[in-house]
């Protein structure tokens, strides 16, 4: 290993400590009880959020210090590709180290929500007015979730019983929390890749809104959010999710990336499905009461305790 990979290294490490910090703090706020959920979220500002500048920085930086040594006198070809190599595994890690951040901030808001009303989203029981003639949400659960988020004044803006594309609501696309968005996408974008999964025997089966109390499958092995691939993603207000066929459960991750994609469990650990898992490995996870034992799956679907590189690349309430 050269002695520029080496100088690399220790910038990664140094970025990676700043991950683990957060990552130990979120999860032990996942456990928190409503009172504190809304307060230990970070609101969205102006231009790019928290994450999305950290992010950003972070990837300067490491470019940055890539392209330094590829200027260096000394830089051999053999050293520019490790530093390549290593340069991508850190810029794999950085995104990575965000998704965790919203998916897990998005976890803690839907624990808000069920600490208050006793499920993850509205009842059609007691807010009808909420839900269609088909028994499905006008506005999407994210904007249910605005008050959990730091974005109360965003929610109190929308029209609850208006479809989300009404006159009213449609200009509201415009205002979607950073968290919702993904750090690699534009600051002005309209459309996440973030859902849930309404799938046989999923939590949110038939646009429902269950309790994770209802869960007997191990929390580890649980699917409760999903990153969908860029070209389906979907208008942030808009009530749609990732539809799960029990014949093609993987159709609504197309195209998959080669990698796979990030899903998050019901305790909050960021898992990646890898594209050698089969159909009925999916709806295994999917199922929150499928019976299946702990530890069915572990040793295909691990947290990132290493991140991975892409090919290198060398030269409130409602």
């Amino acid at each position: 290993m050269s002695r520029w990979t080496v100088v690399l290294l220790v910038v990664l490490l140094a970025g990676a400590g700043g991950v683990w910090w957060w990552t130990k703090s979120t999860t032990e706020q996942v456990t928190t009880e409503s009172a504190g959920i809304a307060a230990a979220i970070p609101p969205s500002v102006p231009g790019r959020g928290p994450w999305h500048a950290k992010y950003h920085r972070e990837v300067a930086e490491l470019e940055g210090t890539r392209e330094t040594i590829r200027k260096l006198p000394d830089a051999t070809p053999e050293i520019i590709a490790d530093v390549d190599r290593t340069v991508a595994i850190g810029l794999e890690s950085r995104w990575r180290g965000a998704v965790k951040q919203q998916l897990q901030s998005i976890l803690i808001a839907f624990r808000g929500h069920e600490s208050a009303f006793r499920r993850l989203g509205p009842d059609p029981s007691t807010t009808p007015e909420y839900f269609d003639k088909n028994g499905r949400l006008l506005v999407s659960w994210r904007v249910h979730l605005l008050g959990y988020l730091g974005e109360r004044p965003l929610l109190d803006q929308f029209r609850l019983n208006e479809p989300w594309d009404s006159p009213h609501n449609k200009p509201l696309l415009a205002r979607m929390p950073d968290v919702f968005r993904a750090v690699d996408e534009p600051d002005d974008s309209t459309t996440t890749r973030f859902v849930v999964l309404d799938g046989p025997g999923s939590l949110f089966e038939g646009g429902r809104f269950r309790s994770l109390k209802e869960v007997s499958d191990p929390v580890s092995e649980t699917m409760m959010l999903a990153m969908l691939p860029r070209e389906r993603a979907v208008p942030w207000t808009k009530p749609e999710d990732a539809l799960i066929d029990a014949a093609e459960p993987l159709k609504s991750f197309e195209p998959m990336d080669p990698r796979g994609f990030e899903f998050m469990t019901v305790e909050g650990a960021l898992l990646r499905w890898r594209p050698q898992g089969t159909p009925a490995q999916f709806l295994a996870l999917l199922s929150f009461q499928g019976g299946e034992p702990e530890g069915t799956l572990q040793e295909m679907f691990r947290m990132e305790s290493r991140p991975e590189a892409p090919p290198a690349q060398t030269a409130p309430q409602e």
